[in-house]
């Protein structure tokens, strides 16, 4: 596939829309609706089936299970990542830089999740 995927960002959305990704943000507890879900609303049917399909695991604590267990699976894989770099960093830089990471990290495992279980329901 070449080229952007096509997206419908927050302030595009149709009033429909806007309602699931307000749904998404509340539900997940990230103040902004992750890139797969734009993607999906350029056709709003498939927003609506995959949120429908996954935001009850948001809602009833099944994604935030599954995370916890994967962080504890996880080993740690960097325990020296602070390394030279980070010294030529100004703390307020630093903050900001973890800041940035701990809310990917809020994230991200439950959108690994999430959209495995969507591929999952896809492929039946």
């Amino acid at each position: 596939m070449a080229g952007r995927l096509a997206e419908i960002r927050e302030d595009d959305a149709s009033d429909s829309v806007r309602a699931i990704y307000s749904d998404i943000k509340a539900a997940t507890g990230i103040p902004q609706v992750n890139l797969i879900f734009r993607h999906l609303a350029v056709h709003p049917e498939m927003l609506t089936w995959a949120w429908d399909a996954i935001g009850p695991l948001y809602r009833d604590g099944r994604i935030a299970q599954a995370v916890a267990q994967l962080a504890v699976a996880a080993p740690d894989l960097a325990p020296q990542a602070r390394g030279p770099i980070w010294a030529g960093l100004a703390d307020a830089d630093a903050a900001q830089v973890r800041a940035i990471l701990a809310f990917y990290n809020r994230g991200n495992p439950a959108n690994l999740i999430g959209l495995s279980t969507l591929v999952a329901a896809a492929r039946s």
